[in-house]
């Protein structure tokens, strides 16, 4: 009976994220293709992603101390949750609405290509812009980047990984975020049509990547950024803590810092050095670290 569950699950294990990737991928070639309003087919497919998500990673967690902590949920992840979320679901709204609905006026694709290269390409310069914002928040010692480090590591306290802690982020640094990964596609034109695939797709590669589930993307860790390695960016391990791009390993590549070890967990998340800040569930005083003297 054992080895059959075993089996069904390991099955599950390798099919689920492709799965989850094609039904993406339909659903936004279905909402172009019959012109569909494409804020309202964003806003309803990240409720069902996260439902759907949420709802598996309660009955199979690849770790059970992973799983949000019951002790800690009112100390901790609703307050995150409620900040986070809101900020995030503010940020969402406003970059996956509005600018798509006046992107509408960017009817043809930038330079007159076809949609997947305007799509391949807004990625890569998104994702090229928040690799660097991301590797100077984790590696530079400037005040700078110590005031950067400090607006980034509420999302490295937690000790864990799960779906809803996508939503654990200092408000800036929600807001940076979202302001790079969409803001320079409005200006340089980008179709709506261009800007809707890059977030649909974007949200998703991130909801995977604190996924708290065995998921295996195989040979697709090596060009797409999901749960197997961006568990290690939150690795405890400086030497494991790398992977700084969003969705795709191209810039880790390049730039030495891709970090992947097959079938293989980080021991323990978190923060190196955790006496040098808060404790996770002191929100207030994360909130207000970046404007204090506080250096990690």
């Amino acid at each position: 009976m054992n080895s059959k569950k075993e089996k069904l699950e390991n099955i599950m294990s390798i099919v689920f994220y492709p799965v989850i990737l094609l039904s993406t991928i339909f659903i936004s070639t279905y909402a172009i293709l019959n012109n569909m309003d494409l804020g309202k087919v964003y806003g309803y497919y990240l409720i069902g992603l996260v439902t759907i998500l949420v709802f598996t990673e309660q009955f199979h967690p690849i770790k059970s101390e992973w799983k949000i902590n019951r002790k800690l949920l009112f100390r901790r992840d609703l307050p995150y949750m409620l900040l986070g979320g809101a900020t995030l679901g503010l940020a969402n709204f406003i970059v996956g609405y509005f600018l798509i609905t006046f992107s509408m006026n960017n009817s043809h694709s930038l330079w007159d290509m076809p949609i997947i290269f305007d799509f391949l390409l807004s990625l890569l310069l998104i994702d090229f812009l928040w690799y660097w914002y991301h590797r100077l928040c984790h590696e530079n010692k400037s005040k700078v980047g110590n005031f950067l480090w400090n607006v980034h590591v509420a999302h490295h306290l937690p000790k864990q990984v799960y779906v809803l802690m996508h939503a654990v982020s200092h408000p800036l640094n929600t807001l940076i975020a979202r302001g790079i990964m969409t803001i320079p596609l409005f200006i340089l034109g980008f179709s709506a049509e261009v800007v809707f695939l890059v977030n649909i797709f974007m949200n998703l590669q991130t909801m995977i990547s604190h996924y708290n589930v065995n998921i295996r993307a195989g040979f697709l860790n090596y060009f797409i950024i999901g749960s197997e390695l961006h568990r290690y960016h939150h690795s405890t391990n400086p030497k494991e803590s790398k992977n700084y791009g969003s969705v795709l390993t191209v810039w880790d590549h390049l730039f030495g810092t891709f970090y992947y070890k097959p079938k293989r967990l980080p021991k323990y998340l978190g923060v190196s050095n955790p006496e040098n800040y808060p404790d996770e569930t002191e929100i207030v005083k994360i909130i207000t670290m970046p404007f204090s003297k506080v250096n990690g």
